[in-house]
């Protein structure tokens, strides 16, 4: 059974990696994944309060004040977490005067130790605590450790003002890379916020208020000016311009009027409407869209998984390093404190929490800019692969055109007997055909549809068949002399064809043309019949146009061209793409008209139809990739530089401060570019 639990109050992403690497050890739980934006713990296992209760106390193993709760009681939790918070404000608050009054009792009893000591425990108490209390649970190497024998050991050799001042600034530190960290999960959450409080449903006795899990298909909704809309559904009553917005990252509202169709998760900005609820809100596009991206971080890159390894190692390595110079020297050339001085030094420097730290809360943030561009990208390893993308294949039909077809028939006769057949298959052209016909419908027996082909079936007792032209070769039918996109015929004999136009979207041409300068080739894959797919190619500027393709073609032509080109990725709507998708090294789905095996197959979804959400997304990739490798780089150069001044005896407490808690806030900040910063726009 898979279960959820949320690990309220944890905030330290190295923390959450462990305690996720624990769990995932213990045999008796699988498919373990912790999403730590909103602190989901999910793995395969029946909850019970014993089970509960393990879980708990393997938490408690690596960090307290952690309250793991059930998902369905993190409810009742809210109201006393926040009062928790509130109560912490008037804590820092008095530590701080009690501090400041230490400092001066200092000055006015001739410098005295005893209150820089008194004025350290003040600072740096749960600290002190906390490296103890990890040292009882087998964590030596963690941040609180080595903060507390460098400052400690200051102490020891007389250092008293820089134990206390590295101690205060660490705490300031640390504050300032809390406060920068949660603003940047508030302002990822914010942006896949789509969750609904409540819902308006018509009933006879009038308008009452429920919680949208309770709308079943069918409801009628009153949907005032302001509120989301909670389920996908039909409009029966108004017309209302919607914000889509958080849903397809466009801007610019759209008019929806009665008897067409709206998606939850947008939001009414004109009068009140009414809308018949078509699925439940599980089933709604917000909810799946909000469970998706809720699922993305449990997907790691490799280079957030490879940041967890090194650290691992990285950490004990140094702590033995900052051993060596202290105790090296001393027995050489004799005891002197400066040594151990320059051991301690390089201790609080060599921290790896800054690295820990600004790899994941990059990739979330990529995650969540990209959600607010209508993009969903389904992890940070996709993000990853999408920043090193060499080639994309789009499908023709619904990705790079509209799919809404104009349809034209050497007669009417020719439009019935397509239309007759037309009906019993699902593909676009054939819902066009059969919608172009206004007439009655003749009756057709034994129907059979050969799946991108062509449909047969007996009409009026005569064997009939449409489809295109490779359906008509296959059939032996001359269909020489005849114009068309499909072809018609009866008894073995070609009767008329029929024309099927499909409007170009007009940001295909645009996005194509910025692939392409970008360095990225564009191919197009498609069933469409070679003239068809040739012009729509020139139209829109793709030189390599590959047509009359199969399913099972177009995932042959993915891998010749990831083979040609390298990383490739794959745009498609249909649910004849899905294996293509899944095929392709990052399928894009197109998830506005896409069907749901498309999306799922895919590895990123388009929450609108316009193909130049596949440039927002490379580009938010490359721009988060750019910034993730910022981080490393400035954190590791600064590092190497403080560590070898260090080492040499030219730095000192200050710096070594700076490496930790400093490098990880201005990371920490440099990442929040990604979400506030970026500017992708398409020019047409």
């Amino acid at each position: 059974m898979r279960s959820t639990l949320i690990l309220d109050g944890l905030n330290c992403p190295h923390c959450a990696a462990k305690i996720e690497d624990k769990i995932r050890s213990d045999s008796r739980f699988a498919d373990v994944e912790f999403n730590f934006i909103n602190k989901e713990l999910k793995l395969t296992h029946e909850l019970g309060d014993a089970v509960t209760a393990e879980i708990d106390s393997i938490v408690a193993g690596i960090e307290d004040g952690v309250t793991v709760l059930r998902a369905d009681e993190e409810h009742k939790h809210e109201h006393h977490h926040s009062h928790d918070e509130e109560v912490n404000i008037p804590v820092l608050i008095a530590r701080a005067a009690a501090i400041a009054v230490l400092i001066a009792l200092y000055f006015i009893f001739s410098k005295q130790p005893l209150f820089l000591i008194l004025a350290y425990i003040a600072a740096g108490g749960d600290v002190i605590y906390r490296a103890v209390r990890n040292i009882g649970k087998g964590r030596i190497f963690d941040e609180n450790f080595l903060m507390t024998i460098a400052t400690a050991g200051a102490i020891i050799i007389g250092e008293y003002p820089e134990a206390l001042a590295v101690m205060i600034f660490y705490q300031i530190g640390e504050f300032f890379q809390d406060m920068a960290v949660e603003k940047s999960k508030q302002s990822i959450g914010d942006l896949l916020d789509l969750k609904i409080e409540n819902v308006n449903i018509v009933r006879e006795s009038g308008i009452e208020t429920i919680d949208p899990k309770e709308v079943e298909s069918g409801d009628i909704l009153l949907i005032k000016k302001g509120e989301k809309i909670p389920v996908d559904g039909v409009v029966t009553e108004g017309s209302a311009v919607v914000d889509t917005s958080a849903l397809t990252g466009e801007s610019l509202p759209r008019e929806i009027n009665t008897g067409e169709k709206i998606l939850s998760g947008c939001i009414n900005c004109g009068e009140a409407i009414k809308i018949r609820a078509e699925s439940r809100y599980n089933n709604s596009t917000a909810a799946k869209i909000a469970k998706m991206a809720e699922d993305a971080a449990a997907h790691k890159a490799k280079a957030e998984t490879f940041i967890g390894s090194f650290a691992k190692v990285y950490t004990p390595a140094v702590v033995v390093l900052a051993l060596l110079i202290a105790v090296i020297p001393c027995i050489a050339l004799g005891f002197d404190t400066k040594w151990i001085y320059r051991g301690l030094v390089f201790l609080v420097a060599s921290c790896p929490c800054a690295l820990v730290l600004s790899v994941p809360l990059c990739f979330f943030s990529g995650i969540g800019k990209a959600s607010k561009q209508g993009v969903l990208i389904k992890g940070g390893n996709f993000i990853q692969v999408l920043s090193n993308i060499k080639a994309i294949a789009f499908d023709k039909t619904g990705t790079l055109t509209t799919g809404r077809f104009t349809v034209t028939a050497d007669d009417d006769k020719t439009l019935a007997l397509a239309a007759g057949l037309e009906q019993y298959s699902s593909h676009p052209i054939a819902k066009a055909v059969t919608a172009a016909y206004k007439g009655e419908l003749p009756e057709v027996s034994e129907v059979c549809e050969e799946s991108g082909y062509g449909v047969c079936g007996i009409i009026g007792g005569r064997q009939a068949a449409v489809g295109s032209r490779k359906y008509m070769e296959k059939l032996g039918i001359d269909i020489s002399g005849i114009n068309g996109d499909v072809y018609t015929a009866v008894d073995g004999k070609a009767t008329g064809g029929i024309n099927v136009f499909d409007e170009i979207k007009k940001d295909s041409a645009a996005t194509v043309r910025a692939l392409e300068a970008a360095g990225i080739k564009t191919v197009m894959l498609t069933g469409d019949k070679k003239e068809s797919a040739l012009n729509v190619g020139r139209e829109i500027g793709i030189s390599t146009v590959e047509y009359e393709l199969l399913p099972s073609d177009k995932t042959a032509a993915i891998e010749r061209i990831k083979a040609q080109y390298g990383t490739t990725g794959f745009m498609g709507d249909g649910i004849n793409d899905a294996p293509v998708l899944a095929a392709a090294d990052i399928g894009m789905a197109m998830g506005g008209m896409g069907s749901d095996a498309a999306i799922e197959a895919a590895d990123m979804v388009i929450m609108g139809d316009d193909p130049s959400a596949a440039l927002r997304a490379v580009r938010t990739a490359k721009r988060t990739m750019a910034i993730l490798w910022q981080n490393v780089v400035f954190i590791i150069v600064v590092k190497a530089l403080i560590l070898t001044l260090t080492a040499v005896g030219i730095s000192n407490m200050w710096l070594a401060v700076f490496a930790d808690v400093g490098t990880a806030l201005i990371s920490v900040l440099n990442s929040l570019r990604i979400v506030n910063d970026i500017r992708m726009e398409v020019s047409h």
